[in-house]
């Protein structure tokens, strides 16, 4: 087990204070444990988080650091990785709460074996949520799918960038491609990376837990804006996204953009009004995607 590690959030327009309060309390209450906590504002445009977020700073074993202009998703976390002093490094996202024991867990698994161990994601339980906010339905629906069972199925293909620990080595050959600025796939085409050079990656059960989610307008834009970062980097994610699978598939791809010239306004009025339905985000999002060429 390691006995130095860097823990690494990136943040931008949102308030972590909580979330590294919580890392801070776990990490000192593991004996003998070398850390820091380095906190990137990446050009976050709301003061008063920036504000709230700036007191970080005097805590101990923690650095805040303020970018002027936001990096973008995939370059501040090599920025980040540049800034680690320790061997392994842990990237969390900053909106996220933690289970009880979630460092100690990420401990015991480092050693020089594996390269990458992703702990995964759960959700708050809210039954409002559940029903009436898109992206609280999409990951409720999707929990089966974030068990480390499941995800140990595909481990490459199930790389996400919101909780894993990383060798620092590992970053040395694989960095996370700058030319994702955007939203969406920075974490699928890293995926490929650690694939392409045989890096081993463990995916276990340590999930961080999603509290806070966007309204249906705001969270389809950003499905809409995922759709078109795959559609500009399809060639460097082939085999990699089912979309761009079904893509090859000519009958599907002609009844698709039939359907989506027909229902893809009534499907979008749906998706962000109080109650969407679900099955319509898929049929959506292939259907954006096939306009956009």
């Amino acid at each position: 087990m390691t006995r130095g590690i860097s823990i690494l959030l990136p943040v931008y327009n949102n308030v972590c204070s909580q979330l590294v309060k919580n890392l801070h309390e776990q990490a000192e209450s593991i004996l003998g444990l070398e850390y820091e906590i380095v906190i990137v504002d990446d050009g976050s445009t709301d003061e008063q988080c920036t504000k709230e977020n700036a007191t970080l700073a005097d805590m101990e074993n923690c650095r805040y650091v303020v970018l002027k202009e936001n990096m973008g998703r995939a370059r501040v976390r090599n920025y980040l990785a540049s800034q680690a002093r320790y061997p392994w490094m842990i990237f969390l996202d900053s909106d996220v709460l933690l289970p009880d024991m979630f460092l100690s867990k990420y401990l015991d698994r480092m050693d020089e074996s594996v390269g990458v161990i992703c702990g995964g994601t759960d959700i708050i339980e809210d039954v409002s949520l559940a029903k009436h906010n898109l992206r609280c339905k999409y990951e409720s629906s999707a929990l089966k799918k974030h068990s480390a069972k499941q995800r140990n199925i595909h481990p490459y293909h199930s790389f996400a960038t919101a909780n894993f620990a990383i060798n620092k080595k590992v970053m040395e050959h694989c960095h996370f491609d700058e030319r994702f600025v955007e939203y969406g796939y920075e974490d699928v085409l890293f995926g490929k990376a650690l694939a392409e050079h045989s890096v081993p990656i463990e995916h276990i059960d340590n999930p961080v837990i999603l509290h806070t989610f966007d309204n249906n307008d705001v969270y389809l834009k950003k499905v809409e804006t995922a759709m078109r970062t795959l559609h500009t980097f399809r060639d460097d994610l082939c085999g990699y996204s089912p979309i761009l699978a079904k893509a090859q598939n000519s009958v599907c791809v002609c009844l698709m953009r039939l359907w989506h010239t027909v229902f893809g306004r009534a499907e979008r009025k749906n998706l962000i009004g109080t109650c969407p339905y679900l099955p319509f985000l898929n049929l959506y999002k292939f259907g954006y995607y096939l306009n956009l060429a």
